[in-house]
């Protein structure tokens, strides 16, 4: 999710932009993960820096693809 620097937040995130994005079905996401939440405190813990660009975001902003 590090292409996820988007200053709109944990809000804006979608299960559908991270699968369109990944190249996966939102079946394959919910296997692993059983929810938004779920999936971003996964991604989170992994990267300190990605949950800094989710909980202090801009709530007005664009998206910024990576």
């Amino acid at each position: 999710m590090r292409w996820f620097r988007c200053s709109r937040g944990y809000p804006a995130l979608t299960v559908d932009q991270v699968a369109t994005r990944t190249g996966v079905g939102k079946a394959a996401i919910y296997r692993r993960y059983a929810s938004k939440a779920e999936m971003a405190f996964v991604a989170t813990s992994a990267d300190p820096a990605m949950a800094h660009l989710l909980l202090h975001s801009d709530p007005g902003g664009a998206a910024e693809p990576r």
